[in-house]
């Protein structure tokens, strides 16, 4: 029998995608997504820096869930830097892709956990 946490972490993520937050999964508000986040995120260009927000957090797990998916560009295994007021927290993979909505695997880099509200970034933004 499959472990009962797991089972529970996929109920709330399939709960929070098609019902529980309107914000993340682009359904019930007008205007939202915004022009640049609606699409297929087909010719997004590779340099493109996605940026976003971890919403939920299930350290047991090492998976947390980031407020941008296929629309905003996402690919599988796109690597986020995770950071919190300015300092860096360690970095997460993008695994289980949605329209506005992508789960993520804690990397071995992991300072500590992340916690909702962190900020995540693509790629190093402001260096050259």
């Amino acid at each position: 029998m499959e472990d009962p946490r797991r089972m529970t972490w996929g109920l709330a993520l399939t709960l929070v995608a098609l019902c529980g937050c309107s914000r993340l999964t682009g359904y019930g508000r007008s205007g939202w997504p915004p022009p640049t986040a609606r699409g297929s995120g087909e010719g997004v260009p590779a340099d493109t820096v996605i940026r976003g927000t971890v919403t939920a957090v299930d350290p047991d797990e090492g998976i947390v869930v980031l407020d941008v998916g296929k629309r905003q560009g996402v690919k599988r295994d796109t690597a986020f830097l995770v950071h919190r007021q300015g300092r860096y927290v360690g970095t997460v993979i993008a695994d289980a892709l949605f329209d506005n909505l992508a789960s993520a695997r804690y990397s071995r880099d992991m300072r500590t956990d992340p916690r909702a509200g962190d900020r995540v970034t693509s790629q190093v933004v402001g260096r050259q």
